[in-house]
């Protein structure tokens, strides 16, 4: 305790004491209850806000310095607020004795019941306060639909970013309008492929109609299908790096933008999209 005490002594070095504060304060039980927010806002409120002592140290060492009571934990008895309560109207003599002005004026203003009843849980969402399921079910999908409105607006407002900025870079290219379009068509999979169609309409099959073996798909028809794997072996230019992209074309492409830092980065790009619009005109020709 000691060792508590030393720790104090040099936290309270580091306070500037107002002259009250450095010059004493004694305080008898008869004028506890008044004067210890005074003493809670001052010496104690900041040790507290130090977070370097416990209650019994705060209370040894204010005793020894501020001739603090010994009996701090027996000022207050209040266990239930009941006891703030006589004949169904707030007891503002035990109010004034235990709770600060300012708390006392929020808690006269809080109305009693006149009736005897206890108190008891009660569910806000119904007129009898009794829980139904009903009212819990409209309650929880109320609240799944807010949370999900502002994911969605929240994912809308990347996504719209996202867009802008692609779209931009984009128009920066040296490329046909049509070649531009095309490439804007692709990164959001908006081209009439099999499985596009196939999903949307639900008739027809989805397998492509050059191999005859796998799924139609955008990536399918520009990267992965035989007669575009032929393009690409004797095209001028490759992208090993991003080949595992290959899969979904708005990655590819991102992939293909992180090549705009390297020589030539900007007509190496325009290059592979002009080999993308010919396999794709090739295909429907």
């Amino acid at each position: 305790m000691e060792e508590m005490e030393e720790q104090l002594e040099e936290v309270f070095r580091k306070f500037d004491l107002s002259e009250k504060e450095a010059g004493g304060i004694k305080m008898s039980k008869i004028t506890l209850k008044s004067n210890l927010k005074e003493c809670e806002i001052s010496l104690v409120g900041k040790i507290i806000g130090e977070k370097v002592a416990n209650y019994t140290g705060i209370k040894r060492f204010v005793n020894h310095v501020w001739g603090y009571p010994k009996d701090l934990k027996d000022w207050c008895r209040l266990e239930k607020v009941s006891e703030l309560i006589k004949v169904k109207k707030w007891d503002l003599d035990v109010l004034k004795g235990n709770v600060n002005q300012d708390d006392i004026d929020i808690i006269a203003r809080i109305p009693i019941s006149i009736g005897d009843a206890k108190d008891r849980w009660i569910w806000r969402n119904t007129l009898d306060g009794n829980y139904s399921v009903k009212t819990g079910y409209v309650l929880a999908k109320e609240k799944i639909d807010r949370k999900y409105k502002e994911n969605r607006r929240t994912a809308d407002t990347s996504c719209n970013l996202e867009r802008a900025r692609g779209w931009k870079f984009l128009r920066s290219l040296n490329l046909k309008h049509k070649v531009k379009h095309f490439i804007w068509k692709c990164i959001h999979n908006i081209f009439p492929v099999k499985e596009n169609i196939n999903r949307r309409v639900q008739q027809g099959d989805n397998i492509c109609c050059s191999c005859g073996r796998e799924v139609e798909s955008i990536e399918h028809c520009l990267f992965l299908c035989e007669a575009a794997e032929k393009i690409w072996k004797v095209a001028p230019i490759s992208w090993e790096e991003i080949k595992n992209l290959k899969f979904s074309f708005s990655r590819w492409w991102e992939g293909l933008i992180g090549a705009t830092d390297r020589k030539n980065g900007k007509e190496h790009i325009c290059l592979t999209a002009n080999i993308l619009w010919q396999i794709w005109k090739k295909r429907n020709s």
